[in-house]
């Protein structure tokens, strides 16, 4: 009781921050961070209609109350993506971005890229992954030196340095990542090749959308000023408070499995403990000798006698006369296999008496067609001499 009791207040004190969260971007928080503007009306996108308000000055307004319900779904989706061990990408390379990404993806324990995308980082995640092995090589090395473990010229030195610092710079972020991540979150539209190859590997990206933006086919788009600094704040560390409410939900998860691996075992080792016992029969012998010298056993433990078993006769004359039937059915039956192969035999014997009579028919009609043949030469020859 106390344990389900613990979960329950484990489960409101996540309801408690979750309403906090929303309330962070509630639509006055959200019209205070500047959130609303957009671009000139000039440089506006047909497809980002939808998410405007109204026009002021040829610049585009936002409409905030459809920014909040998007931004909802894409916050539980961060949740139930990190509740289910799944990696996070936080992407911002424009200069007013790259320490709020930092700080955002260092504060939920995820990944980042800020300096610069890298072309195929999902896509091509094999060489991507060879070049983060690299630069794990190039640091034991520079580790080894220091100690005095190996000799290396100044050159060779600077030039370890060059390459570490090099690759540092562009996998600072993801330098742990192990494999690709599951969702992306990215402050601007600015970022389209990072757009494109999650829509092409088909990973949902949670963006900041201007009403210079398209978006179509993307998954959970946040319409909003991308420009801003005090907006890309806000989106980020709402993005990361849903991350780390993502965390404690997984840790719930493993204690809710940990205690029925318990419950388990326990139930296992009390079924062990209390496995039905068989009992032993007593069997008792008497020490008395018949005349044919065998012992005689009373099986006192048994109700039964053996010899009160025997089958009654009626079922006896019933088996007797079934057996009966059975044979009489088998001698039939091989009576009726005798007789065909016997009619089998005699219609092989007139067949081939067929064959022997019209073989000697046409072995006679040979014979008697070459003596006509010859007697007819015969006479030919006779009468050429009689004219001559």
């Amino acid at each position: 009781m106390n344990e389900s009791k613990k979960l329950d207040n484990v489960a409101e004190t996540v309801s408690q921050e979750q309403q906090k969260l929303y309330e962070r971007i509630s639509v006055p928080n959200m019209f205070n961070e500047n959130m609303y503007y957009g671009y000139q009306s000039k440089h506006s996108n047909l497809r980002m209609s939808g998410y405007i308000f109204q026009q002021h000055k040829n610049v585009d307004i936002l409409n905030l109350g459809k920014t909040h319900a998007l931004f909802k779904l894409a916050l539980d989706a961060l949740r139930k993506c990190v509740a289910r061990r799944g990696r996070v990408l936080f992407v911002g390379t424009e200069p007013h971005s790259q320490d709020i990404v930092k700080e955002a993806a260092k504060k939920c324990a995820q990944y980042f890229v800020s300096k610069r995308w890298l072309g195929g980082f999902l896509t091509n995640w094999s060489t991507v992954f060879r070049s983060i092995q690299t630069m794990k090589n190039i640091k034991s090395e520079i580790e080894s030196v220091e100690k005095g473990i190996t000799k290396l010229t100044k050159k060779e030195k600077l030039s370890l340095n060059k390459k570490y610092d090099k690759f540092y710079s562009f996998f600072e972020g993801i330098y742990n990542i192990g494999e690709r991540p599951n969702m992306l979150v990215i402050t601007s539209y600015k970022e389209l090749t990072a757009i494109r190859e999650s829509i092409k590997i088909s990973i949902p990206a949670v963006v900041l959308l201007d009403t210079n933006a398209d978006p179509e086919e993307i998954k959970y788009p946040v319409p909003g000023n991308d420009a801003s600094i005090m907006s890309t704040e806000l989106f980020c560390d709402a993005c990361a408070e849903a991350c780390l409410l993502g965390l404690q939900d997984e840790a719930k998860n493993r204690e809710i499995s940990k205690k029925r691996a318990e419950e388990r075992g326990e139930r296992g080792e009390k079924a062990q403990n209390t496995k039905p016992q068989t009992p032993k029969p007593n069997f008792k012998r008497n020490t008395e000798r018949k005349a044919g010298g065998f012992e005689e056993r009373n099986f006192s433990s048994r109700s039964t006698n053996f010899t009160n078993r025997s089958r009654p006769q009626n079922t006896l004359q019933k088996n007797v006369e079934q057996n009966k039937l059975n044979e009489s059915e088998i001698t039939s039956k091989a009576g009726k296999s005798t007789l065909r192969r016997s009619e089998t035999k005699n219609v092989e014997i007139k067949h081939e008496e067929k064959k022997d009579t019209f073989k000697n028919k046409n072995i006679n009609e040979e014979m008697k067609s070459k003596d006509t043949n010859q007697n007819k030469s015969i006479n030919k020859e006779a009468k050429s001499k009689e004219t001559k």
